[in-house]
């Protein structure tokens, strides 16, 4: 999962550049494994250079703006280990999509520059049907008055969109998917790190967490998941 956090100017600028790239694909939007991969609306549409070019051009658009980047992944294989301990504790929460999801909060909630150290985020995620109810349940509980997040104050609102519309989501997609690829393969000695990826981490405006054995099972232990029902 990944996302960007900067202030309405900066996005309205971004838009304008992000759109007069996209309305000249096929799609008239992007999306980031369809387009790498030659799939779907893209089938056929680009050479490799091509797809390079404008990825390049994307990715440009992206930098020139003062947004910063965030990434949370879950190591599936060692979540496999403890989801039997999460799903008993978390019941309706036990999806891996959910701990991205509240990473994502608090990531996204850390003071940085550019006017954004005490603002309160209003967030948009892609519109995902299967999570979206479970999304603001979790989303409320974090706001709430027995929430004791030392962020929680940044939570502003929470609302879900169709990344086919909003050009910040697409842009999203492109970070969660180059940082899948750099988890899945660079981080395991499979392949060498992408361009995309180390272009979009230039200037160090990116940063995220990602959930191995080790973290899951600080996790799993400090919350108590072994003994407790189910909590958020």
């Amino acid at each position: 999962m990944g996302g960007y956090v900067g202030v309405g100017a900066e996005w309205n600028r971004f838009d304008r550049g992000w759109k007069a790239i996209v309305r000249k694909l096929p799609s008239g939007s992007f999306h980031a494994s369809d387009f790498e991969c030659g799939q779907g609306t893209f089938k056929g549409a680009f050479t490799r250079s091509q797809t390079d070019r404008i990825q390049a051009q994307l990715i440009s658009v992206i930098k020139n703006y003062e947004i910063f980047g965030y990434w949370s992944g879950v190591n599936r294989r060692a979540f496999a280990r403890f989801e039997a301990q999460i799903k008993r504790a978390r019941s309706k929460y036990w999806s891996p999509y959910f701990l991205c999801f509240q990473q994502i909060m608090e990531l996204c909630s850390r003071p940085v520059t550019g006017g954004l150290s005490t603002a309160a985020v209003s967030f948009i995620f892609d519109r995902q049907d299967e999570f979206r109810g479970r999304a603001c349940e979790i989303f409320e509980s974090m706001k709430g008055d027995r929430s004791t997040l030392h962020y929680k104050a940044r939570l502003g609102t929470l609302a879900f969109s169709d990344r086919k519309e909003a050009a910040p989501l697409q842009a999203a997609d492109f970070l969660a998917y180059e940082c899948y690829k750099w988890l899945d393969k660079t981080q395991h000695g499979l392949s060498p790190s992408r361009w995309q990826w180390e272009m979009l981490n230039r200037g160090g405006r990116i940063s995220g967490y990602e959930f191995e054995a080790g973290s899951i099972k600080r996790l799993v232990e400090k919350a108590g998941w072994d003994d407790n029902p189910a909590k958020v």
